[in-house]
């Protein structure tokens, strides 16, 4: 009755489950301290994916939208051949057969492949100037390089 066993301390704990608790504690603590790391860099990378995927986006867009505009040049380059080749084709049966009919079929061919032009140029303008405008809308932000990019094709 009178002797304390060798495992407590002088306050009736044990000193060896007190150390054994605070141990764990650390343990636990430190754990937790890594875990917040790893989640933290884990948040970063996500951040760096977030940020590369809106990259990549804008630049399938300006792609998707270069390719389009590619290949209405492609459409419009042949189109302009075609008036050319059937306006010059016109005039060769009036040079042989209508001589007297080229001094106005001429000039009033020429005015139609000349309108057919200037409309042409005047519905892209507006084409463009409202494709700028949506893009400002939107607040899309295309980086300096792909807009330089962009700039140069056309």
């Amino acid at each position: 009755m009178g002797a304390d066993p060798p495992s407590q301390g002088p306050q009736g704990r044990g000193t060896g489950t007190v150390d054994n608790v605070l141990g764990e504690v650390h343990s636990a603590m430190s754990q937790m301290r890594d875990n917040m790391k790893q989640m933290a860099e884990r948040d970063a990378q996500i951040n760096n994916l977030v940020s590369s995927t809106q990259n990549l986006q804008g630049a399938s867009s300006a792609f998707h939208q270069n390719a389009r505009q590619l290949q209405a040049s492609y459409q419009w380059q042949q189109c302009r051949l075609y008036l050319v080749v059937t306006t010059l084709c016109t005039w060769i049966p009036v040079f042989f057969f209508r001589f007297r009919w080229l001094k106005w079929w001429a000039p009033l061919s020429l005015a139609l492949v000349g309108t057919v032009f200037f409309l042409r140029d005047c519905l892209m303008r507006r084409r463009e100037m409202r494709y700028s405008a949506a893009v400002q809308k939107q607040g899309y932000s295309y980086s300096p390089e792909l807009q330089q990019t962009v700039g140069t094709i056309f």
